[in-house]
């Protein structure tokens, strides 16, 4: 039986041979060990968030999945590192279709999980209905005509901005931030509104961020991107308006948000901040 250690993990290999016993089991490699609790919240968000096939060596755990809500920005770098890469043969790729394939590779990553969030929220608010019956519409697996509307504004609007910001010097700088700003402005929202029903999938990721994590993470991406130059920090402002915007309004028709908005927030905001990067450059 042999010990070894890495930072913050005790692990230990026993190998079974055959014909020889062993508590641990047998007739196997066995492998042991300790993991800290946030690695395990950062699994359990990358798993998710994304569609990234990672074995969890653990059970599910709910309070280690909500003290993994503050990696959703970690979780969109990873997203963002991924989306670099077809950058690399740009030189190879023609204009039209370099955006095409940035947003193909973007939905085998995450898949539909927030984009889902756009056609629930536009079939819901633009429904004229009451509270009730929106929030009925929007729990509806099915995506009705306002909800396609919206589908199709977001791939568009997501195409021109990749195309235009794909054409900069730090075309792969900004193609990073996307899903990192992505995720934050999700946390922004969840910290700046309320649940709005008694349950449901979004209400622990809305009643468990607080406004200090919303008011640090504003100010954390407000110095990141000024660091990074004032057309990213302007493109950062117009969206963070865009998406409170989005939050007090949606929280003034149904009495609060759910955790389609969230989704809603984290796709939409990052259409607006590529768009608005466009602008600004």
């Amino acid at each position: 039986m042999d010990f070894f250690r890495i930072p913050g993990i005790w692990c230990i290999i026993g190998s079974i041979k055959e014909g020889e016993a062993s508590d641990l089991t047998d007739q196997c490699l066995m492998r042991v060990y300790i993991m800290p609790r946030f690695m395990k919240s950062f699994i359990l968000m990358m798993t998710f968030l994304t569609r990234i096939p990672i074995p969890m060596g653990f059970e599910f755990d709910t309070k280690d999945f909500e003290n993994g809500f503050i990696y959703f920005p970690i979780v969109g770098g990873v997203v963002g590192s991924i989306l670099m890469l077809p950058l690399l043969a740009v030189e190879h790729v023609p204009e039209m279709v370099m955006p095409f394939f940035i947003i193909i590779l973007y939905l085998l990553i995450v898949g539909g999980l927030h984009i889902d969030g756009i056609g629930d929220v536009f079939d819901g608010i633009f429904s004229a209905r009451d509270r009730d019956r929106m929030l009925v519409i929007m729990e509806d697996s099915h995506v009705g005509a306002f909800g396609v509307v919206g589908l199709i504004l977001y791939f568009i609007g997501m195409f021109i901005g990749l195309y235009e910001v794909c054409q900069k010097d730090q075309a792969m700088l900004y193609v990073f931030l996307l899903p990192v700003l992505g995720r934050s402005f999700g946390l922004i929202g969840a910290g700046a509104g309320r649940y709005a029903k008694e349950t449901g999938l979004g209400k622990s990721l809305i009643d468990g961020t607080k406004p200090v994590v919303s008011v640090a993470l504003v100010m954390i991406s407000c110095l990141v991107t000024y660091v990074i130059g004032l057309p990213v920090l302007v493109a950062f402002l117009v969206t963070l308006t865009v998406v409170l915007t989005i939050v007090f309004r949606i929280q003034k028709l149904l009495g609060g948000i759910t955790g389609d908005v969230i989704g809603l927030l984290v796709e939409v905001s990052q259409v607006v901040f590529l768009l608005a990067l466009s602008v600004s450059l």
